[in-house]
């Protein structure tokens, strides 16, 4: 009995094994995959994705469970029989672990430049606005600098009219007051006579 129990714990873990190395390599091609929370939503935080854990090391590898892939936990002797039964050794584990830390820093870095993209397009957006403002701005100063040109040419030539019709009056009161001395004049004169 135990025979069988043993044989059929082999075949779970050999089975395990191969879907650990199977999941890994389509990591490796598609893509490490984003959280998801119990609806199925894609799960972010600060605007990142958060990625499910992947095994980064020997240790991690062997006690990695999801049954979500059908993987479970498994041991030292049963990964050394698995890569024996399919003529790899340990270094291809280590070649998928690397492989596939490079793919989801590579995926991180992926998202930050889009990110980053979409933040520089809605500055470039936003200057855009800002530029369209400013020249809007520029034209309605240049407008109300003309404006202000012609009020102050206007405002010179009333002063220039009124300091003419100034000089206008003092002549015309001059030569009244002039007219009015000489009538004093006569009267005194007359006076005496």
């Amino acid at each position: 009995m135990k025979k069988k129990n043993t044989h059929h714990n082999s075949e779970r873990a050999a089975k395990s094994i191969g879907t650990k190395f199977a999941t890994l390599e389509r990591w490796i091609e598609t893509g490490v995959p984003i959280k998801k929370d119990g609806q199925g939503n894609e799960l972010f935080k600060n605007g990142e994705p958060v990625y499910i854990d992947i095994p980064t090391s020997l240790n991690k590898f062997l006690r990695w469970a999801d049954a979500r892939y059908g993987i479970m936990s498994t041991s030292q002797s049963a990964l050394t029989n698995y890569l024996s039964s399919v003529n790899k050794n340990g270094g291809y584990v280590e070649i998928l672990l690397r492989q596939t830390k490079h793919k989801l820093e590579q995926q991180k870095l992926s998202h930050n430049k889009s990110d980053l993209k979409i933040r520089l397009n809605e500055a470039l957006q936003l200057i855009n606005e800002q530029n369209k403002d400013i020249t809007k701005y520029f034209l309605e100063n240049k407008n109300l600098e003309g404006e202000i040109k012609a009020l102050t040419a206007e405002m010179e030539n009333i002063e220039m009219a009124a300091a003419l019709k100034h000089e206008a009056m003092q002549v015309t009161i001059n030569r009244l007051n002039e007219q009015l001395s000489r009538v004093r004049n006569m009267r005194i004169v007359d006076d005496k006579k």
